[in-house]
Order: C-alpha cells, then sequence, then structure tokens
C-alpha cells in the first residue's frame, strides 16, 4: 500500500538523518542523571530529527502543535515544542479524568443502584410503588457485559423475587437523581448532539444511553441494525426484566416524575463492578458518557454536588496537588467532547508521570488502549516495533488530534509523550500515519536503561 505523503516524507527525513530548514524543536535542560551522557544525547538528536522532519512540513504547518517526550522514570527532556501551549485535547482529557477518578474514588469504587419501596410485603405483593435510585452506573451496557446488558436487571429481578416478591402493587418509578445539572457536557456543540458519541448521561444509565433498533428489509439479512440515542432505556429494560421473572407491575413504569429518598426503605442494593473494571470500557473505547459520569461522581463525592462544574474544581485540585501549573489547563468536562477544554502538553505528560509512581499505575495503564491490539489503537502501528508496546489515548475532533501515553524503547527505557496538534488542513489519516510514525521511531530508540 502506498505510504501517505506525509508519512513518506517523514520517514525520508527520519532514516536520512536530514534536518528541516526550520529547527523549532529543542531538548529542555534536564537534571544529571545516571542515563545522561552520549546515548541520551543521540537519543535527543535522533527524536529531534524526527519531529521537527515533521512539524516542518508544509502540509503542517499552518497547525498549531505542542509536543514532549520525557523519560518517565528519570524526567530528562528529550523534545519539546510549545510543550505549555493550551491546546484543545479532545478525548486526551480522558487521561486526566482517569487519573484523577482513581486518585479521588480509588481504583475499588463502586457504583450503587437501590430498589426502594415505602409499601409493605404482604402475601407475595409489594402494596405500593417499587422506586429506582441510581449513582449513574455505566456498567449495565453490552461492552461490559459481554454482550448482555440485561444481565444485571435481570440479577435484581432475582434480588426481588428473593424476597418473595410476585406482584408489584404500584408503579415502576424513578428516584430523584445525584446529578442536578445539564445532561450533556459543558459547550458540547449543538450539530454533535444527534451523534452517537454525544448521548446524554444521567443517574439511570443503560447499555450507554443506546437502544438497538433492528431494521428488516426485503432480501437483506436480519443483522442488518443500527444503534440509535433513546431516554427512558433503564425502566423500560428494567420492567421488561420484572416481567420476564414473573413479576407484574400493575401500573407499569413511571420515568417522567421523580420520587424523593424519604421514608422509603431499601429493599435491595446493586454494587456495580470496580472502578478499575469501567476504566477499560473508558479508554480503551473512548466511552465519551463514562467520562460525563466520573466528572460527575468525582463532584458529589468530593464536593458534594453532582455537576460537571463541582467535578471539575475537583480534578483541578488534584492536578495543583500533582504540581501541574495552573496556567496549563482549563477543565469544562470529562470526556473531552466540549471544545472549551484545554491542556498543554506539559500538563499530559505531569499527569502520566505522577501516575506511574502510583500504585494504581497498573490499573491505569491496562485500560489505555495498546497499538495494534485493541481499543482505538487496534488498528494502528501494526508491523512496527510500537505494536504491543506502545498504551496511549487518542483524541479526534474535527481538525484536532492527539496521542499521549507511554512507549518502551528498544533498549528497555520507558518514555511519556504527548503530541497534539489544533488547526490542522492535511488528510486526517495522514496525520495520523505521521502520529503512528513518531511512535514507531521511539519504540526503535536504543536508549537502554
Amino acid at each position: 500500500m502506498r505510504r501517505s505523503l506525509i508519512a513518506a516524507g517523514l520517514l525520508a527525513c527520519a532514516t536520512s538523518a536530514c534536518r528541516a530548514v526550520a529547527q523549532p524543536g529543542r531538548a529542555l535542560p534536564a537534571r544529571t542523571s545516571a542515563a545522561a551522557g552520549p546515548g541520551l544525547e543521540a537519543a535527543r538528536a535522533r527524536v529531534r530529527t524526527t519531529l521537527d522532519s515533521l512539524v516542518t512540513l508544509p502540509q503542517l504547518r499552518n497547525a498549531q502543535w505542542g509536543v514532549l517526550v520525557v523519560d518517565a522514570e528519570l524526567g530528562d527532556t528529550l523534545y519539546a515544542l510549545n510543550s505549555n501551549r493550551l491546546l484543545v485535547p479532545a478525548s486526551n482529557q480522558k487521561i486526566v479524568t482517569a487519573a484523577a477518578a482513581l486518585a479521588v474514588l480509588g481504583p475499588d469504587f463502586r457504583f450503587t443502584t437501590r430498589l426502594t419501596s415505602a409499601a409493605p410485603i404482604r402475601d407475595g405483593t409489594l402494596e405500593g410503588d417499587l422506586v429506582v435510585f441510581g449513582t449513574g452506573d455505566p456498567s449495565f451496557c453490552d461492552q461490559m457485559r459481554d454482550g448482555d446488558a440485561m444481565a444485571p436487571l435481570r440479577e435484581l429481578a432475582d434480588s426481588l423475587y428473593a424476597l418473595g416478591i410476585l406482584r408489584i402493587d404500584g408503579a415502576l418509578r424513578r428516584g430523584t437523581s445525584p446529578f442536578t445539572d445539564s445532561p450533556i457536557g459543558f459547550g458540547w456543540a449543538w450539530d454533535d448532539l444527534g451523534a452517537a458519541y454525544a448521548a446524554t448521561v444521567g443517574d439511570l444509565m443503560f447499555n450507554d444511553s443506546y437502544t438497538q433498533v433492528r431494521v428488516l428489509i426485503e432480501g437483506a439479512p436480519d443483522s442488518s441494525a443500527v444503534r440509535r440515542p433513546e431516554h427512558a432505556h433503564f425502566l423500560d429494560a428494567f420492567y421488561a426484566a420484572l416481567v420476564a421473572r414473573g413479576i407484574t407491575v400493575r401500573n407499569g413504569f413511571d420515568w417522567n416524575t421523580t420520587v424523593a429518598d424519604s421514608g422509603l426503605s431499601t429493599l435491595v442494593t446493586y454494587a456495580s463492578p470496580t472502578l478499575q473494571e469501567i476504566l477499560p470500557h473508558f479508554q480503551k473505547d473512548s466511552q465519551n458518557q463514562v467520562g460525563e459520569i466520573l466528572l460527575k461522581t468525582m463532584g458529589r463525592v468530593a464536593a458534594g454536588a453532582g455537576r460537571a462544574d463541582s467535578g471539575a474544581a475537583v480534578v483541578s485540585r488534584q492536578l495543583l496537588s500533582w504540581g501541574v501549573d495552573s496556567t496549563g489547563f482549563v477543565i469544562r468536562d470529562g470526556s473531552g467532547l466540549s471544545r472549551h477544554n484545554w491542556l498543554s502538553p506539559a500538563t499530559i505528560v505531569r499527569v502520566l508521570t505522577v501516575v506511574r509512581r502510583d500504585s494504581a499505575f497498573a490499573t491505569f495503564t491496562g485500560a489505555l488502549p495498546v497499538a495494534g491490539v485493541d481499543g482505538t489503537l487496534e488498528r494502528r502501528m501494526r508491523g512496527t516495533l510500537a505494536a504491543g508496546n506502545v498504551r496511549a489515548k487518542t483524541g479526534s475532533m474535527e481538525r484536532i488530534r492527539a496521542l499521549s501515553g507511554y512507549v518502551t524503547t528498544a533498549g528497555g527505557r520507558e518514555l511519556a509523550f504527548a503530541i497534539l496538534i489544533n488547526g490542522y488542513t492535511a488528510p486526517m489519516r495522514e496525520v495520523d500515519a505521521a502520529f503512528d510514525l513518531v511512535a514507531a521511531q521511539l519504540a526503535a530508540l536504543p536508549l537502554a536503561r
């Protein structure tokens, strides 16, 4: 297959050690370490050649760049270009959200869903309404339940059946939500709202706020299906699970009104998988709804308000506690879909290096896409030293691309990197190909431990 023009040009420069006319990147002074010396300087020169060749290509010269590559353990800088410039990160925002959630909530955090009622149970009948209180559990979905989002709802129905409930002499109703702000993220573009990736979030989530709609066309196979966003999913699906279990609900379900948590007794409490188990769905699949739920949940747990702005304040405080410069970030949502988020490459790399020293590092890095293996990097970097090696988060919006994470060099040294570009006009696939080639070049460095 013919290489893209950008990737081909970059490869030619990198392999021939050519230098572009402009030399915008530089290796910042780093503290002296055992790794310093000819090997480090040679690696810096090689990285500088590769990246300078990229950012000065005519097709990309009109874009805004921000790049930082550092030794993840020692902090030595191999390359920096506009590393403190604020750029729209797209889904690289998820790196910050995931890291903060692990610090604020902990890897063992679980969402809870409660089934409650003010009515007594007599002769197999719950003599009133069954009220469901949710906290935004994102795990009621096909992706996390081996293709069966109904499985946890059946477990809830089984729990009621085990209590001897065969009939609900009222309605299935929704409790008040712990989230008090908009179900969409701050600054989400109106023309994104009809897309699957911009589905709303709330206290009771089912199947990532999608429903499966099967379209049968004469002569077409039955497998032709589309997924479209829709509301009222959870109660509708739970009602179906109750009926399937043989529990009748006299008055169906009511989504439009909510019931306050006062005078109610808890019948069943359902705990989600841990945050550690949820994060791969968030990072590898780049699931925006999980990002917004985590942001609001951090606000609820750490600030007492289940709002995105409260969650953003919590994340901001966490970043400052990690030594991130206060001018290096603006947090508006948890997913990166908002164009009002701003991150610098220095902020992203600081988060990557701080998390690396945390006990939750294996959880964090294990949730990132792996080049050539899974997630949003499944089809990228195959056949290179980056495949199975680079663990990184992608970012993609119109005229915005990002790739940040970790790579292990051929000599065994782990690097943390952030590459962001805003405002490019070249074809997206060529930008991706160039990013992938840079990652492969980093993986091929002979820099040893």
